[in-house]
């Protein structure tokens, strides 16, 4: 893809961080994806494909927002005085991209969405596009749309393009968050075969066997492809976390305790990004609904308090449902109900953000009723929206941490009717599975 900038160092940089962001890993020999996109913004600082791609890296890491952050909101508005300042300078796929970034920094996704799709259109080699389409779907929740988008593609896309392997990966993730797994699992062996390395396509082929519920094969999985994916360091804590999910539904709860203290937070604290928090949070989250570190013999505390300083500064950001569902988790585990209030109190500051006002609010307010032991009140409040939830964005095996959380206080609910629905949700889960799979044992007598 020809890129407009006269500086071959700054089109080398692009390049080069494009792979690594596609393909989930630093390239140390450059200091890394962060280190990448700088060097290609100082060998050429007027590349406007460039420094956008640098801002939406930036907002897609989730942890940072212009309503909040001044460095990030002055980078936004030098991006938006040089477009006008360039005028005819500047084409129509660097245009496109400069909206993308501009609609994602005021919580309108769905809006980027189409400029995305407009850039899929028009430019089917640009697989930043496609990438940005993909997790812009990803945090909306919609799964139908990314699966065409990249359908149709991939069929445009040249057999030269040396990242096509990785748009076979995401392609992958979009058929199975479509509920079609053998396909996705065709596309993610394929992906595999053009660049064994794609930890992304390996994270999508065991999303595929999670949601069957083959727990022995899922483990396999993992062990076996573990070469390929633990040099990939920005997903690596999130393959420990689907490796952890493996273990409970395999009755390996030391084994699931241990990975979470060893790799998932020990990953999370180091880091500081919103993925591993993500990880983290969940994780600790779904072992406290059913008291897994009682079951195990591990203590509970100071787990939460590493998770909670990187979480703590984003109640007011507001810029992605799912961040705002796992920053409640944080502040509700280290009892800070103070911030968890200002989270829930701040949403209706952002009137783009619409999916806050109608189902993220609703869903914080309940898990902070659980929190104080109002069972009746989080089931009042999360079984009407629990079908909406899909929309504040995440995989289906992420969201699953909500359904865990609706059962287990129906089942504890005063009110019969919520016992039943509990009692409900059970059946419903083993019929899914085909079986009655540990973690469902351990929801059931919560």
């Amino acid at each position: 893809m020809k890129l407009n900038t006269p500086s071959d160092e700054a089109a080398k940089y692009y390049d080069a961080a494009l792979s690594q962001f596609c393909g989930w890993y630093h390239d140390q020999s450059l200091g890394g994806l962060d280190k990448t996109l700088e060097r290609m913004v100082e060998a050429d600082p007027e590349f406007i494909l460039g420094r956008a791609f640098d801002i939406e890296v930036e907002l897609g890491g989730g942890l940072v927002s212009p309503r909040t952050d001044k460095n990030l909101a002055a980078n936004l508005d030098e991006l938006n005085k040089m477009v006008e300042r360039k005028n005819g300078l500047v084409n129509e796929q660097e245009l496109l991209h400069v909206q993308v970034v501009n609609h994602w920094a005021r919580s309108e996704l769905k809006q980027s969405i189409q400029v995305l799709e407009r850039l899929a259109t028009l430019y089917p080699e640009d697989v930043l596009a496609l990438k940005l389409n993909q997790d812009t779907n990803f945090f909306l929740g919609t799964a139908l749309p990314m699966r065409n988008s990249l359908a149709a593609s991939l069929a445009r896309m040249s057999e030269k393009n040396p990242l096509k392997g990785y748009v076979h990966g995401m392609f992958a993730f979009a058929l199975e968050e479509s509920n079609m797994y053998p396909a996705a699992q065709v596309q993610a062996l394929k992906a595999l075969s053009l660049i064994p390395r794609d930890t992304w396509a390996i994270h999508n082929y065991a999303h595929c066997l999670e949601m069957q519920a083959k727990t022995d094969e899922g483990l396999k999985w993992m062990q076996d492809r573990k070469c390929d994916w633990s040099p990939c360091d920005m997903l690596a804590c999130h393959q420990y976390w689907h490796t952890a999910l493996f273990h409970i539904n395999n009755n390996n709860f030391d084994e699931a305790v241990d990975l979470l203290d060893k790799e998932v937070l020990t990953r999370a604290h180091e880091n500081c990004t919103s993925l591993d928090a993500h990880d983290a949070a969940s994780m600790i989250y779904r072992m406290e609904l059913v008291d897994l570190f009682g079951k195990t013999n591990k203590k509970a505390d100071k787990r939460w308090a590493g998770i909670y300083k990187v979480c703590k500064p984003h109640s007011r950001d507001h810029l992605i449902g799912f961040n705002d569902a796992h920053y409640m988790m944080t502040y509700l585990g280290m009892n800070d109900l103070e911030r968890a209030r200002e989270l829930i109190d701040t949403i209706d500051e952002v009137p783009s953000f619409r999916v806050g006002q109608t189902v993220l609010k609703p869903l914080l307010k309940a898990m902070y009723h659980f929190k104080s032991a109002e069972y009746t009140k989080c089931v009042d409040l999360l079984e009407p929206i629990r079908f909406d939830i899909i929309h504040i964005g995440g995989s289906h095996a992420q969201r699953d941490v909500f359904e865990q959380l609706l059962l287990v206080a129906a089942l504890k609910s005063d009110k019969t009717e919520h016992k039943r629905l509990g009692e409900r949700m059970i059946f419903e889960r083993e019929a899914l599975h085909g079986r009655r799979v540990p973690q469902t044992e351990l929801l059931a007598s919560a």
